[in-house]
């Protein structure tokens, strides 16, 4: 499970008003995936992600967070990744 204490979506033109439930989606998505490694992240940007508007909420938030969890656990030469009995950032 990945906790997010606070997440800031920046949403094109055409999403603005299904941004919220995209982001509670996005917390779900997180709360059902299984890492072994913990981790506090202090910031985390992640590239965009390609949505179009026919998507649904669940599948862009997917998208998001496979994103996030990509960014945190793939690369341990990343600044924001630092390996002390885990995955600590």
């Amino acid at each position: 499970m990945i906790e997010v204490s606070r997440l800031r979506l920046h949403m094109p033109p055409g999403f603005e008003a299904r941004a919220e439930k995209i982001a509670l989606l996005v917390g779900d998505h997180l709360q059902n995936i299984n890492i072994s490694d913990s981790a506090h992240i202090e910031k985390l940007s992640v590239d965009g992600v390609t949505a179009s508007l026919g998507e649904s909420d669940y599948v862009i938030a997917g998208k998001i967070a496979r994103s996030i969890v990509d960014r945190t656990t793939s690369n341990p030469s990343n600044s924001l990744y630092s390996r002390e009995g885990g995955l600590n950032a």
